[in-house]
């Protein structure tokens, strides 16, 4: 059976406006991907006197623990900072 002229057409342009929407749902996806906050690895500073670590709980709240008080000031200024990049980019 051949197809006629048209449903030809309108299948070629449902493909087309399929393929379309499936990258622009790609383009979103990465884009929201890249602004996530990182939640495991190391960091390394140069503001940073010694070692401060970040740990989150059951809920995704992060637990800084660091033997200087700026350190950890700095860590939760960056933890937050991070989040709060998320938060803007939506």
């Amino acid at each position: 059976m051949r197809l006629t002229r048209w449903k030809r057409w309108t299948l070629w342009t449902v493909f087309a406006l399929a393929l379309l929407l499936s990258l622009a749902l790609a383009g979103v996806w990465l884009f929201v991907r890249a602004s996530l906050p990182q939640l495991d690895g190391a960091v390394r500073s140069n503001e940073l006197n010694g070692t401060v670590t970040v740990e989150r709980d059951a809920r995704g709240v992060p637990l800084i623990r660091g033997a200087n008080r700026n350190d950890i000031a700095y860590v939760t200024g960056y933890v937050h900072a991070q989040e709060r990049f998320f938060q803007m980019d939506l």
